[in-house]
């Protein structure tokens, strides 16, 4: 064979090997940007699917550590357990959540959903006490009002009509 077939039949060899290892596309490598999979994972949960909405969004905190949505991530993976009704599984979220990211302005939210969490499995004593802790703590949280409403709630279960009535005599009428 000739020495100028064999060179060109050999960088064209490399060549093609080179393009296979550098194009995604034609590899079997897959890559993940943060924006597509932080959607992805709202998706799934939009749709319902709350466990693998967790695991997709545990996959974002993983990959995506340094994204400025990891503490979201962290929140919504408390709501997912929250509404497949694994309250444990959403209280340990919620808790991490609070102690981890003390000074962000969805704090109030993660205490308002542990209360929620307590409330929703009708353990009413400590969901009250989540409750008055945002009313307290974060009175100027949008949700005050939800978790005045939610406490007097809790009040009516235990007979304390009274109670309740002036707690929903605090809530603000929009």
């Amino acid at each position: 064979m000739n020495p100028d077939i064999k060179t060109l039949f050999f960088l064209a060899a490399a060549f093609s090997l080179l393009l296979l290892n550098v194009s995604p596309v034609l590899s079997d490598q897959i890559i993940i940007n943060s924006d597509d999979q932080f959607d992805f994972s709202r998706s799934v949960m939009n749709d319902g699917d709350y466990t693998r909405a967790i695991v997709e969004f545990e996959r974002f905190t993983h990959f995506f550590h340094g994204d400025s949505r990891v503490p979201r991530a962290r929140l919504l993976i408390g709501i997912c357990y929250l509404k497949d009704r694994r309250y444990e599984a959403a209280r340990e979220a919620f808790y991490l959540f609070i102690t981890s990211e003390p000074d962000s302005p969805l704090t109030a939210k993660a205490v308002f959903l542990m209360g929620e969490s307590y409330y929703q499995q009708g353990i009413s004593g400590e969901a009250a006490r989540y409750f008055v802790q945002v009313i307290e703590k974060y009175p100027y949280a949008d949700l005050n009002n939800a978790a005045l409403y939610r406490l007097g709630w809790t009040r009516m279960l235990k007979n304390k009509w009274r109670d309740a009535s002036d707690i929903f005599e605090k809530v603000e009428k929009n």
